[in-house]
């Protein structure tokens, strides 16, 4: 149990870091914090939707020629 909120705190510390990145590259790059946080989530959406295709597709039948 206690690996496990150790990874989650580093997790969460990790994209935090992650965040203030981005934010900092849209600032020098004169992105609006709007258009930044579309793209962040968006990437999060994608990203969801990759791994439940992951999870999707070794359950889907097959072919066998």
């Amino acid at each position: 149990m206690h690996a496990m909120i150790s990874r989650l705190i580093s997790e969460i510390q990790a994209d935090g870091l992650g965040l203030l990145a981005a934010s900092d590259a849209a600032i020098e790059a004169n992105i609006p914090a709007d258009t930044l946080f579309r793209i962040l989530f968006m990437a999060l959406e994608y990203t969801e939707m990759l791994m439940m295709l992951r999870r999707l597709l070794p359950r889907l039948p097959r072919d066998r020629l």
